[in-house]
């Protein structure tokens, strides 16, 4: 594994959030500052196949006020400091499923950032962030474990658990943001 402490330990004065868009999991993390881990989070829910437009809708508005909720509000209730930077993983085009949902739930955070926030997140593309983060571009979800695993036992991911592929995910996509825009 080719990643040093020193890869992490950028300094950047700003509150990073981290979204991995899904329909069933959403995950999310917000760094401070230094770096550590504030919260990471899951919202989502799976739909039967036959549910109604209503159903699709509700889930959509509930991804979005998790997000809020305890990414946005959850710190200004504590008096700190929002997120300024909020980077979106794009697109994975190879995969199945409910395309024009999750293009949907998309639209929904880009356009609920912009308004409730007043950001416009950087959106990049899954590769580029393992690339990046992990030094290879095409990690299975297994391999990440393991390397944040390994990165949370040398102290070098502190804070909160990241319980799930989904907020490890959401972890490397704040990282990312981190590094490049901070």
């Amino acid at each position: 594994m080719g990643l040093q402490k020193e890869m992490f330990e950028r300094s950047c004065d700003k509150v990073v959030l981290g979204l991995d868009l899904s329909l069933t999991g959403t995950g999310g993390a917000v760094l401070e500052p230094d770096g550590n881990v504030w919260c990471a989070f899951t919202a989502g829910r799976k739909l039967e196949k036959d549910a109604s437009p209503k159903e699709r809708i509700l889930r959509l508005i509930d991804i979005w006020q998790s997000i809020w909720r305890l990414a946005f509000m959850r710190r200004q209730h504590l008096r700190l400091q929002i997120p300024e930077l909020v980077g979106i993983e794009g697109y994975a085009y190879a995969a199945k499923g409910r395309g024009k949902d999750v293009a949907e739930l998309h639209g929904v955070v880009k356009v609920m950032l912009h308004s409730q926030a007043h950001l416009t997140p950087f959106i990049m593309a899954p590769s580029a962030v393992k690339k990046e983060i992990f030094d290879h571009g095409a990690m299975d979800k297994k391999k990440i474990k393991t390397v944040v695993e390994t990165l949370r036992r040398d102290g070098v991911i502190q804070g909160v658990e990241l319980a799930n592929h989904n907020e490890r995910d959401a972890w490397a996509i704040a990282q990312y943001v981190r590094r490049r825009h901070g």
